[in-house]
């Protein structure tokens, strides 16, 4: 069965594989190379989680940790093509002291989240479009903030999302990036479905096509 906690410990730990350094990140600064500024957290990881139609559904984001020697100013955090059925609406930073037990959120939907104290929306978040990060730094506090992706789920099946796709400013020129892991929803019509369906294990997304998802920067935007 996938639960919550489960899911939780796999994506902590691929977070944490940028977040080593407590509070912010420091990093070893590399020369600057045009769209190429953020490390590539939880680049190669995978998770997946049920939902049904009409949820609110959050997934935890990657640390976004600034490496060039440039600042970067955040324009957008988004999917890479995103499937129809899974709307995206916003992502924000979230204060873990906020959420039950103090624990880092790994996922949460409307339907099979286990309590108010971890719905994301009964708590105070802060916008992340628009920061600056400084060279060296990452964007969120690690030990005490954390970014979360918000959907819409509209429709039933298994939807993907490859990767992220983060757009930046950077010496006065606009760049996008492929960031993050790859997120699979397994949305089903009712909770009947849903709680036989979770008896079964996740697989490693086989047979799954048009999934490629570019880690390299794009050219400079106009």
């Amino acid at each position: 069965m996938v639960t919550r906690r489960r899911v939780l410990l796999v994506v902590v730990a691929a977070a944490l594989l940028v977040s080593a350094a407590a509070g912010y990140i420091t990093v070893t600064k590399r020369s600057w190379h045009g769209g190429t500024a953020i490390e590539a957290g939880m680049g190669g990881d995978s998770m997946g989680v049920p939902a049904l139609v009409g949820d609110r559904l959050y997934y935890i984001g990657p640390g976004i940790v600034n490496s060039s020697d440039t600042p970067i100013t955040l324009r957008a955090i988004r999917p890479y093509k995103s499937p129809p059925g899974l709307d995206f609406v916003d992502v924000r930073s979230y204060r873990v002291a906020d959420f039950d037990g103090g624990s880092l959120m790994a996922w949460f939907s409307s339907t099979t989240g286990v309590g108010v104290g971890d719905d994301p929306a009964k708590h105070r978040s802060e916008p992340v479009i628009g920061k600056t990060i400084e060279p060296g730094r990452s964007l969120v506090s690690v030990e005490r903030e954390f970014i979360m992706l918000e959907f819409r789920v509209s429709r039933s099946g298994n939807l993907y999302i490859p990767c992220l796709e983060a757009e930046y400013d950077a010496r006065g020129v606009r760049y996008k990036q492929t960031i993050g892991a790859l997120y699979e929803t397994r949305v089903y019509t009712t909770k009947e479905e849903l709680d036989k369906a979770e008896d079964k294990r996740f697989k490693n997304f086989p047979g799954v096509p048009n999934l490629s998802c570019p880690h390299r920067a794009s050219d400079p935007q106009d």
